[in-house]
């Protein structure tokens, strides 16, 4: 049960980083090519950050269907779950000091 939880959860975080990853994306590309890097290096530190997320969640997602298929994973599975959290509050960090300073 408390995979099938995790399995959910990890699924969700993915898709949401991943709407997230479009939103960054589309505001990277808005911005000018005569634009210095330092203006788009926020953007770019936060595509990196939240493709790491996206990766994470979605391997973490595998440990949950191999476990669930009776593979021993549940350690690793839930360590891994616990450091996509810490990775998505980071990335929340990141973007919002982003937003806040563009």
């Amino acid at each position: 049960m408390i995979m099938a939880t995790v399995l959910q959860t990890s699924t969700t975080i993915a898709s949401l980083v991943l709407v997230l990853q479009g939103y960054l994306l589309v505001a990277l590309s808005s911005k000018r090519s005569t634009d210095p890097d330092s203006v788009k290096f926020p953007y770019k530190r936060d595509i990196i950050v939240a493709l790491v997320a996206l990766v994470l969640s979605i391997l973490v997602a595998l440990g949950s269907i191999c476990w669930l298929l009776g593979f021993n994973l549940f350690w690793i599975t839930t360590i891994a779950f616990l450091i996509s959290l810490v990775t998505i509050v980071v990335l929340s960090v990141m973007v919002t000091i982003s937003a806040v300073r563009n």
